[in-house]
């Protein structure tokens, strides 16, 4: 029987389908990657066990929400407050945070040393919880969350201990002080429009040597683009993506596949790449 597992989101993209339908296709599994356009996390939740669906990978506005309507959730999930993926075991539904893991994989990429440095972190939902928990694991030396609603900012800072306001409180703040500039809202993306003037005024007083990463996930967007063109180095969130992604694939597959074959990550990255060329 092929098991089913969903990306559940609010106007999802294919890019996760296009990911691991590869990813099952190359370990050679009856599974099948499909998406769920909802904003209803129990709905979602109640087609998971009606339908014995055996996987879910979770986004805006899915993360915080499915948390009290899961059996158990990984340490991980505990001290970041958010959830990316849902196993289905038999109807015992474990919840896991692999995002914070692509987050550390993307840094990893640029051969950047991070260690001791400050961080600017926009935005204070779940992706933005398990960024500065990913930093506090890469021993950042300090962090900054800087948000629209100030009360969510101020939350998650006192959640891990950093500092956090609004984005007015940027005026106030030394932006050449961070060595990397984070952007975990949906700014800029299909979700958002807007962030040109705040990506201005954060670009405009970087050090030459920050590097900016858009979690975004679009090869190219208005953040990346304006950082490009000021010769900073760069994170797309699609390297993001694609990491969090074999992590995902290696639990929604646990127990099915055989323990010798590793995830194909070069057939998910070149799934990713080609789907993203589409729009």
């Amino acid at each position: 029987m092929t098991k089913i597992c969903k990306l559940v989101a609010l106007k999802p993209t294919n890019l996760s389908k296009a990911m691991h339908n590869a990813a099952f296709e190359k370990l050679g599994l009856d599974f099948r990657y499909e998406v769920l356009d909802t904003e209803d996390s129990q709905l979602a939740i109640q087609e998971m066990k009606a339908d014995a669906l055996r996987g879910y990978s979770l986004t805006i506005p899915h993360k915080e929400s499915v948390i009290p309507l899961l059996d158990t959730i990984s340490e991980d999930c505990q001290k970041i407050g958010a959830v990316n993926t849902v196993i289905n075991t038999q109807g015992y539904l474990r919840g896991f945070n692999t995002d914070w893991l692509g987050i550390v994989k993307a840094l990893e990429e640029t051969g950047v040393e991070f260690t001791g440095d400050s961080a600017l972190v926009l935005g204070a939902g779940g992706a933005a919880r398990a960024a500065v928990y990913s930093l506090q694991k890469l021993r950042v030396g300090s962090v900054f969350v800087a948000n629209r609603n100030v009360d969510r900012a101020k939350q998650l800072g006192l959640d891990f201990s950093v500092n956090a306001g609004g984005f007015d409180d940027l005026k106030n703040l030394r932006v050449a002080d961070f060595k990397l500039v984070i952007n975990s809202t949906p700014l800029g993306s299909h979700l958002a429009d807007g962030g040109e003037e705040l990506f201005d005024s954060i670009l405009d007083g970087v050090l030459e040597n920050a590097v900016v990463f858009d979690m975004v996930t679009k090869d190219n967007t208005m953040l990346i683009g304006k950082a490009q063109a000021m010769g900073l180095k760069t994170i797309s969130g699609l390297r993001m993506l694609l990491h969090q992604a074999v992590e995902q694939s290696a639990l929604f597959t646990q127990d099915h596949r055989d323990p010798n074959l590793s995830i194909p990550i070069e057939a998910m990255e070149k799934a990713l790449y080609s789907e993203a060329a589409k729009s």
